[in-house]
């Protein structure tokens, strides 16, 4: 079980990809929502996605037609040059490398940084690609993702905190091509033993969640939660987890 000590994850609210609003045109993961989460001193979740030319880019999805103006596909296909020329709807802020959000937030609160891969097994491209670039960075950060197989191989690749993002995969969508085996190891964490994850980040929407619960109990361990949206979903999520990741609303505003 780990014995890394990092208070700091839980201390604040967690901004999910930043302070984005679409009504000022901030959009998400972006070094204008970042630094509106710096300013209401909130920690800060983003994403990151592998680029053709292995590069960390700060992006959420793996097709690039939602946020920006190209219909050019996958993220994977253009290197980080070319991504950081396409435009972002609605928005004059641009896709940036992992470096250039590390200096722009420069250790002034906390980052959860989520690698994502649209692959079924981890290559280690991605982790290495993360932590090269985490080397210098003086700031708070730890490290999750949702395959038990890179926060495994994290592991000797970092000494930051690394958590496992997970769910009832039995609701959610990212479980409707498993089986139910699988469903039912990732929902409650059999992987444990193996990925040996520091923290963990369960969906808000499945709590209570006895395997949480369990781990929670067992081996102390550090809990967060996505994505809570209102004042409700905040204050259900508290009852079961340290520390809530949100967005659409002030957690500081809330009585």
């Amino acid at each position: 079980m780990s014995t890394k000590s990092f208070p700091w994850l839980t201390a604040r609210p967690i901004a999910h990809r930043g302070l984005h609003d679409k009504n000022r045109k901030i959009v998400e993961n972006t070094a204008s929502a970042f630094q509106a989460a710096i300013n209401k001193n909130y920690a800060i979740e983003l994403d990151i996605q592998l680029t053709k030319d292995h590069q960390a880019a700060v992006f959420h999805d793996h097709q690039l037609d939602r946020l920006t103006t190209t219909k050019y596909g996958a993220i994977d296909e253009l290197t980080m040059t070319q991504l950081q020329q396409l435009e972002l709807k609605n928005s004059s802020d641009k896709i940036q490398p992992l470096s250039d959000i590390l200096a722009l937030i420069n250790g002034q609160v906390p980052i959860v940084i989520e690698l994502k891969t649209p692959k079924k097994t981890a290559t280690n491209a991605l982790e290495k690609a993360v932590t090269t670039c985490l080397q210098s960075y003086q700031g708070n950060a730890a490290l999750m993702s949702f395959s038990p197989d890179i926060v495994t191989n994290l592991i000797p690749l970092t000494d930051r905190p690394r958590g496992i993002v997970s769910c009832n995969y039995f609701e959610d969508e990212d479980g409707e091509h498993l089986s139910d085996e699988d469903c039912y190891a990732l929902t409650h964490l059999l992987h444990f033993k193996n990925s040996q994850p520091d923290f963990i980040s369960y969906g808000a929407h499945d709590f209570p969640a006895p395997a949480i619960d369990l781990l929670r109990a067992l081996y102390k361990i550090p809990t967060i939660c996505w994505t809570t949206t209102n004042a409700q979903s905040h204050h259900n999520a508290l009852k079961y987890c340290d520390q809530v990741t949100f967005e659409g609303y002030d957690p500081d505003s809330l009585t």
